[in-house]
């Protein structure tokens, strides 16, 4: 933690740092005001990358001294968002903070010309502290469809209905997020609680979502089969459009999060009960298509050593890499449900697997070392 003993000034280091005012926009301290205006701009003049952790969010920077951050943004407050705006700003990360995240008023900010190049809101600053902020952002709305056919078997059920289950249960629906389900396999399964179907509309109701879930899992979609039928993705996404259409709006951020085991395909003729297969893989990119001129995000997920990874990238939404992955142990599908965990994103994404181990800390010869970000 900072201490009023601790040298804060760049031209008096043994000045002790005067303490910010809580909610107070001035500047505290001799801050020189036109510096500070020029080394932000210069800073926000960086070109513009995705933050690793902080899920598409631009970090941008309080002004030097000032208690808050610009309208329209939140100080950063986990590690990876801290990491990844230290190297967007090219700063120095002090790891041996990390034991400071999830702790009360804890942010990202760097004190250029503070020893030591850490402090809590709480803290003394100086009058050089900055915030790291990010996008304030309102959430958005997933349809998750969710396939159910026959290739999965009840070999694999449980772990189709264990992502949906902590994908839901993971997601902080306080941030504005709203989560709608559809399962699907062709049209035969209505006649046992399956087929072509909204399990739950959208909704930031955890309870009732786990609960819908449940249900629809539990029941037997043919004789002792928990999973059965033809893979009709492209209706699936298009009752999944529909829906999208009239529980949300263009004004949020939308998402359909497919989760499939296999290539799009049915019976001949686009008849289910025809036992000759026929692929689907053309209607289901048209779906696909007509989602993305809505501005609706499609996010293809594909698990098991049957799922179609040509298919799959071809339906996702641009950038490619960040829209669709296949996994072929679906004893990963948890890993997968961590990367698709919408909290702190502004745009929906497969984010990117992180370690808890923290970077060795990077040391320096020079005498003037580079501002350095801490939570």
């Amino acid at each position: 933690f900072f201490s009023p003993s601790m040298a804060c000034n760049r031209t008096r280091p043994s000045t002790a740092c005067p303490k910010l005012l809580r909610g107070n926009s001035a500047h505290v301290g001799p801050a020189n005001v036109s510096e500070t205006k020029d080394v932000l701009e210069a800073l926000l003049r960086k070109p513009s990358r995705a933050l690793d952790g902080s899920n598409l969010i631009d970090a941008v920077m309080a002004v030097e001294g000032v208690h808050v951050c610009p309208a329209g943004s939140v100080p950063i407050r986990t590690v990876e968002e801290c990491k990844a705006a230290s190297d967007v700003f090219g700063y120095a990360y002090n790891a041996e903070k990390e034991r400071d995240v999830g702790q009360p008023d804890s942010v990202c900010n760097y004190c250029r010309g503070c020893i030591p190049k850490a402090s809590r809101v709480s803290s003394n600053y100086g009058s050089l502290a900055t915030w790291i902020c990010k996008k304030d952002c309102e959430g958005f709305d997933t349809y998750m469809v969710i396939d159910r056919s026959g290739s999965i078997r009840n070999k694999w059920w449980d772990d189709m209905q264990g992502y949906v289950t902590k994908r839901i249960t993971d997601t902080n629906f306080s941030a504005g997020h709203r989560i709608g389900v559809i399962g699907f396999n062709d049209e035969r399964g209505k006649d046992y609680g399956a087929g072509i179907a909204v399990v739950h509309p959208l909704s930031n109701n955890k309870t009732a979502l786990l609960n819908a879930v449940n249900t629809w899992a539990n029941k037997h979609c043919h004789g002792d089969a928990m999973a059965c039928g033809w893979t009709y993705t492209d209706l699936a996404l298009q009752l999944a459009i529909q829906r999208l259409d009239s529980e949300s709006s263009a004004s949020r951020s939308r998402v359909l999060e497919v989760v499939t085991d296999g290539k799009s395909q049915g019976g001949a003729g686009g008849d289910p009960y025809n036992t000759t297969k026929e692929g689907r893989q053309q209607q289901t990119l048209a779906q696909c298509d007509i989602a993305k001129a809505k501005d609706i995000k499609v996010i293809a997920l594909g698990v098991g050593a049957n799922a179609d990874p040509v298919e799959l990238e071809k339906m996702a939404s641009d950038p490619k890499p960040m829209h669709w992955k296949h996994m072929t142990d679906w004893a990963q599908l948890p890993v997968l449900a961590d990367l698709m965990n919408p909290n702190g994103k502004c745009e929906p994404y497969i984010g990117v697997a992180t370690t808890t181990t923290p970077p060795p800390t990077t040391t320096t010869t020079t005498t003037t070392p580079p501002p350095t970000t801490t939570t």
